[in-house]
């Protein structure tokens, strides 16, 4: 069932016309720059988008003009955890890692405990409002949402139509607190 789903999403993504993808992110960018979620922000973990997914790119242009501390998820595969590491206004032009997602080099990279970060933008394949989310399946993210700190916000981005009534979970599936998409706000 998660596979199937998987399947859905991604080409539903991937079919979307790029007009209407800008205006979709544009709407989504704005509902999320007005959330509460980033009044108190300093430390935030956001993933560097790939493939169909929402572009981060303009998140990050301006948290980096804000002087906000940003980092990406560095994926260890051994453990399968996540590393927040620090970025810079050259981040564009980093590796690209196994899965096809651009990071950082981990030689003199700037690595924050998890316990420090303030907000995390977590991607995703499809969520319901419940707060559950069909990720890619490596469980990086479920692993990394059961190390933060309390006061810690998650916050998913997404399109309305990777909304769907319920997605299938499992015991080690973790939920995000809001999901935004171009025409609504889900809170758990």
């Amino acid at each position: 069932m998660k596979q199937d789903l998987r399947k859905i999403m991604r080409e539903k993504r991937r079919t979307l016309e790029s007009q209407e993808a800008v205006a979709m992110n544009e709407a989504i960018y704005q509902r999320l720059f007005q959330h509460e979620a980033l009044a108190d922000a300093d430390h935030i973990l956001v993933y560097l988008s790939f493939r169909s997914e929402i572009d981060t790119r303009p998140l990050i242009d301006r948290w980096l003009q804000e002087k906000r501390h940003i980092y990406v998820p560095v994926m260890q595969p051994e453990t399968r955890t996540i590393l927040p590491v620090r970025i810079f206004k050259d981040y564009k032009d980093l590796p690209v890692n196994s899965y096809g997602i651009q990071e950082p080099a981990l030689d003199d990279a700037e690595i924050l405990d998890v316990k420090s970060l303030d907000l995390v933008i977590v991607p995703g394949l499809a969520f319901d409002s419940r707060g559950y989310r069909l990720g890619y399946g490596g469980g990086y993210y479920d692993r990394l949402l059961l190390r933060l700190r309390n006061e810690a916000r998650t916050l998913a981005l997404c399109y309305d139509f990777q909304m769907v009534d319920a997605v299938p979970i499992g015991p080690h599936d973790r939920q995000v607190q809001t999901i935004l998409t171009e025409l609504r706000e889900e809170n758990l």
